[in-house]
């Protein structure tokens, strides 16, 4: 009976966590706020591709993901 008890409890346990991530997720979708990675992105962005590549550098994120955004940049102006 303890065993039963107990595995149901660590399940709703394990359950209310996944729930309140889901929450702080959600919550955080709908934010505006620019956060320090991405204001970088946009910062590299403004640049042409030999300073992108150049400030790719001083970066912590890999380097194949910055063609991306200055493409859809390039398709958006």
């Amino acid at each position: 009976m303890k065993k039963i008890i107990s595995k149901h409890g660590a399940s709703v346990v394990l359950w209310g966590i996944v729930c309140g991530f889901t929450l702080l997720y959600l919550s955080l979708i709908f934010s505006h706020n620019i956060w320090t990675d991405e204001a970088f992105t946009i910062q590299l962005l403004k640049n042409d591709a030999s300073g992108i590549i150049a400030g790719t550098a001083a970066d912590v994120h890999p380097p194949p993901l910055l063609p991306l955004p200055q493409t859809v940049r390039c398709l958006f102006r």
